[in-house]
């Protein structure tokens, strides 16, 4: 979908549409194709952009989700609100970073050791 096409969306369709695409993602991390999970990433990069554009940064929307049932929409949604609520997403990503091993523990590991050593700052 194009950056024009997610600004005719609603923010609740783009809400639906991040967590649809993070379930796909979390599908192809499973069967290990790293091309298909990277071009998702993109996708769920520029819904959270279409969603930070917006009036007030719409972002803390996705805060909503981190009950969901999917994993991957769990560490996705965390790390998309980083900037908007960070004491949220931090508690969030380690409560994923004590999860049994799984790539989105590794990847909640990741983002708090690059938080702590100011390799990543959320804008």
């Amino acid at each position: 979908m194009k950056k024009k096409q997610y600004e005719a969306q609603s923010a609740s369709d783009l809400i639906d549409l991040f967590i649809s695409t993070s379930i796909d993602q979390y599908k192809a991390e499973i069967v290990d194709d790293h091309r298909r999970w990277t071009v998702l990433y993109r996708k769920i990069e520029s819904i959270v952009a279409e969603l930070k554009s917006r009036p007030g940064d719409q972002r803390d929307r996705l805060v909503q989700l981190y009950d969901h049932k999917n994993m991957q929409v769990h560490v996705n949604a965390a790390l998309a609100t980083l900037a908007v609520s960070p004491t949220a997403a931090r508690a969030e990503l380690q409560r994923i970073a004590g999860w049994p091993h799984s790539a989105q523990r590794v990847q909640a590991l990741d983002m708090l050791e690059a938080l702590a050593k100011g390799r990543y700052v959320p804008s």
